[in-house]
């Protein structure tokens, strides 16, 4: 029953091995889907903070037209 202690000490590390590359590798998906989604994200917001500034501008242009108005 009693297996050589070479034997034994070998097959646990390699096993662990294989796993902890299995883990990696998903860690390292994970981290792609994350990136992949914060940028998503940072595009929307992007997309969001221009219309943002494209209505201030709007607003800003009537502003200037009704201070025109005033003086005449």
């Amino acid at each position: 029953m009693l297996a050589s202690p070479q034997d034994s000490s070998n097959a646990v590390p390699s096993d662990e091995g294989v796993s902890l590359q299995q883990q990696q590798q998903q860690q390292q998906k994970q981290k792609q889907m994350l990136k992949q989604q914060q940028q998503q994200q940072q595009q929307q917001q992007q997309e969001e903070n221009e219309e943002e500034v494209q209505q201030q501008k709007q607003k800003q242009q009537k502003r200037r037209h009704k201070k025109t108005d005033s003086n005449t």
